[in-house]
């Protein structure tokens, strides 16, 4: 298999900047953490596929619909191109669809759609590698669950039984599977990519531009890798996908101080989600990122990495979201790498999907991602209906839909299957 890749800053971006990512409108002025574009081009005789990954909120249909427009002469088609998001929220408000989540910044769009196009640019100008492909998987609990269930809760709407409404549940589900995957020759590593399922939100300065973990994560792997391969060599292509994370998030920080305030809200809300101080986050981030380079270190090389094959299937957004009449169309799009197989959907899943996705065929390691293209909203569990809480409809106004199908799970799973099966040998390849 051969490679190409590159690492590129997301530049020229104005500040004061209008960030996405929480309700209301939130503007910065500094840069926290850089954010990139990192961009690998596989190619396995006729075929080639390209993985890009981006520091933001979401894609959006606007920004991969640009993207697609520019590099036609390439001609790259949709289902070779293959986006997926961090999911930080503190990045750029390129979505203009969802105005609660952050005011549209149409100026962030040209420049980050500049920033993806020279990415793929210095990518298929690159120098081309024969490269075998490694992989490493373990499970690293960094994450929390945040659908708490209450037996009572008392707030402004009154008495309310057995609810779930969002804090700490340490018991709770979480998806901890944490992949690395290489592309190296005989001498180095020259590209890679990580997926891991948890909400980007613990960086304490929410008025900053910032990649949040997955960009001290990849800092950190770059010092390893550079100290153990390239020296001096410090843009490592590195990608990262977001994982089933609808209900996982940062681990809460300690109360800022004791008040007869805040006790009264505890026992009437119950346990809450506190920020994390900037202590905390070095120590939460530091520790996390010690345990992916340990893991990073581990990997063993994949059998049958001749093997590149890519499928992707869209559908309307109304099959799976009450008023989603005209929003873009979900996707689900996967890429074939040997016996691995990346398969992603344009939603935000909760984590109780991981375990449903990963064997939906045999024989093959599936890795579930999240956040690519156009999101429609969280994608609950058909469970979780008569639980309620914000991942089933507390999210929908601010995603401009009016409520979940109920049968999404098999929906989506259906889905996902086709795509996995066509990938696999099972039915014929999607286009």
């Amino acid at each position: 298999m051969k490679l190409q890749a590159s690492s590129k800053l997301i530049s020229d971006l104005k500040f004061p900047l209008s960030l996405a990512g929480y309700a209301g409108t939130r503007t910065a002025n500094h840069i926290e953490s850089p954010l990139e574009v990192n961009c690998v081009c596989l190619t396995e005789g006729e075929q080639k596929v390209l993985l890009i990954s981006l520091d933001l909120l979401y894609v959006t249909h606007g920004l991969r619909a640009s993207v697609l427009k520019r590099i036609q002469d390439l001609g790259i088609s949709a289902g070779q191109l293959f986006m997926g998001a961090s999911h930080t929220h503190n990045g750029p408000a390129i979505d203009e669809t969802k105005p609660l989540l952050g005011e549209f910044d149409g100026e962030s769009l040209k420049s980050v759609t500049e920033s993806v196009v020279d990415a793929i640019l210095a990518t298929i100008n690159s120098e081309t590698h024969q490269v075998k492909v490694v992989i490493a998987q373990e499970e690293i609990e960094f994450g929390i669950n945040r659908r708490r269930r209450r037996l009572i809760r008392v707030s402004k709407r009154g008495i309310q039984f057995r609810r779930v409404d969002m804090g700490p549940n340490p018991g709770g589900e979480i998806d901890p599977v944490v992949t690395f995957i290489g592309f190296r020759n005989d001498e180095q590593l020259l590209a890679c990519l990580w997926t891991a399922a948890c909400h980007p939100t613990g960086q304490p300065d929410t008025s900053a531009l910032s990649a949040d973990y997955p960009g001290l994560v990849r800092k950190r792997l770059r010092q390893q890798f550079s100290a153990m391969d390239f020296g001096e060599h410090s843009s490592l292509p590195l990608l990262f996908f977001q994982g089933c994370s609808g209900d996982i998030r940062p681990p809460s920080g300690r109360a800022s101080r004791w008040s007869m305030k805040n006790l009264i809200k505890r026992i009437r809300l119950g346990p809450l989600f506190h920020p994390l101080s900037n202590t905390e986050y070095e120590q939460w981030t530091s520790q996390f990122a010690e345990k992916v380079c340990q893991l990073a270190s581990r990997c063993k090389e994949i059998r049958d990495e001749g093997t590149l094959e890519y499928s992707r299937l869209e559908r309307s957004a109304s099959e799976f979201a009450i008023g989603a009449s005209d929003s873009p169309p979900v996707s689900f799009h996967g890429v074939r790498i040997g016996s691995l197989v990346v398969i992603g959907a344009s939603a935000e899943l909760v984590s109780g999907y991981a375990p449903l996705i990963r064997p939906l065929t045999s024989d093959f390691l599936l890795i579930p991602v999240t956040c690519i293209d156009h999101v429609i909203g969280y994608w609950p569990m058909t469970y979780m209906f008569q639980e309620g809480g914000y991942e089933v409809d507390q999210h929908c106004r601010y995603f401009m839909i009016d409520a979940c199908r109920p049968q999404i799970e098999s929906l989506m799973l259906g889905h996902l299957k086709r795509i996995a099966d066509g990938l696999t040998g099972s039915v014929e390849k999607l286009s």
